[in-house]
């Protein structure tokens, strides 16, 4: 992309931007699969013993976001067949599939149900939680909520992708979950598509399912509890078909939230953010946050800037010479995460994760 391309009056957004742009690497499904399919792997954890955890998003980007997770359990693995399913199939219009194979793969590679330090990952999220048994011991919530580097990465992947639906696979109850929260008609419709009943669980401490219905409103994550042992191909191809239609279930209200939200593109532009601008970041938190580092934490706000300029270039000249802002006569210089033209392009100058150093005088959306 030229940058003589960057003309009209400018708009510049800071840190906090309401979509996630990850680093991922994209394949295309070929000959054999029911239609040729683009997969985009993202990177969204590790566990505690240093496996990758890996969410894949199936198909293009589209308003209506579900997330379906395998496996939160490592001997509950009948999920991951759906999974597997569902990454060879097109969602439909309007619908962005995500999957993750397993939030657990220390414990599947054990064949436990909880993770490498015997924490039980579905009560470690800070859902009414609490404290209760001890390593290893069937239910044991760690000790204290988002101990484990796991549910972080679930954690920081629901923050980023806010999904509408969220289907977590257990076994080996052969019921769908209508206790945590989540639509009760996309619960009951999801359970009729599949031939399971829907009914209540029961309370219970520290799940994700409830952690996600309680910290994003108007979402719904919910639990299908699958029978013990493999799936056949017939059940594999409901519960994928089941899946892929939870849409048909939400709202209009939902579906019009969805369609507002829908993500726009954006240009990676980087300005030069090395060691030596890292270090000023760095320092400057330390003095006006409190904070000792350079990286951003979950942002979550977005701060728009109306620039002066008739040029996104000039913006962009200007924030990348890194000279002590006029203000406070401070290092780094000035800088913004991204910039909008007149036409809505959207450019990202600093990575998402790092801070930058903006005007302390902003209008706060």
């Amino acid at each position: 992309m030229g940058r003589t391309g960057f003309l009209g009056a400018v708009l510049t957004v800071c840190a906090g931007l309401a979509f996630a742009v990850f680093a991922a690497e994209t394949t295309t499904l070929g000959a054999g699969h029911s239609a040729s399919v683009e997969r985009k792997s993202v990177y969204v954890g590790r566990s505690v013993e240093g496996r990758r955890i890996v969410a894949v998003r199936v198909g293009e980007t589209a308003p209506f976001r579900v997330l379906v997770v395998g496996s939160i359990h490592g001997a509950e693995t009948a999920g991951q067949a759906v999974v597997r399913r569902l990454r060879e199939l097109r969602p439909p219009a309007g619908t962005e599939l995500w999957t993750v194979r397993t939030v657990n793969p220390d414990g599947v590679a054990a064949g436990t149900r909880q993770n490498a330090r015997g924490v039980d990952l579905n009560r470690n999220f800070p859902a009414a939680w609490r404290r209760q048994g001890r390593p290893f011991s069937p239910f044991y919530s760690g000790p204290r909520q988002l101990s484990e580097p796991e549910s972080r990465a679930v954690r920081r992947l629901v923050r980023k992708l806010r999904p509408d639906v969220t289907i977590w696979y257990h076994q080996a109850l052969r019921v769908v979950d209508l206790g945590s929260g989540g639509d009760p008609e996309i619960v009951r419709a999801y359970a009729r598509r599949v031939g399971l009943r829907a009914g209540r669980i029961g309370f219970l401490t520290g799940v994700a399912t409830r952690w996600q219905n309680d910290r994003f409103p108007g979402t719904s994550a919910f639990v299908v509890e699958l029978g013990a042992g493999t799936l056949s191909n017939r059940q594999i191809a409901r519960h994928a078909n089941a899946a892929l239609r939870v849409r048909a279930a939400t709202g209009p209200a939902a579906n019009a939230r969805a369609s507002a939200h829908s993500p726009p593109p954006i240009v990676r532009h980087r300005i030069p953010f090395g060691p030596e601008r890292k270090q000023q970041m760095r320092r400057y938190a330390r003095r006006h946050y409190g904070i000792d580092g350079y990286r951003l934490l979950d942002p979550r706000v977005i701060v728009l800037h109306l620039s002066v300029s008739t040029s996104a270039e000039s913006v962009f000249q200007a924030f990348a010479r890194n000279v002590p802002d006029p203000e406070l006569g401070e290092l780094p210089g000035l800088c913004a995460h991204y910039v909008v033209d007149s036409n809505g392009r959207i450019f990202e100058l600093v990575s998402r994760i790092s801070r930058s150093h903006v005007w302390h005088r902003y209008y706060q959306l």
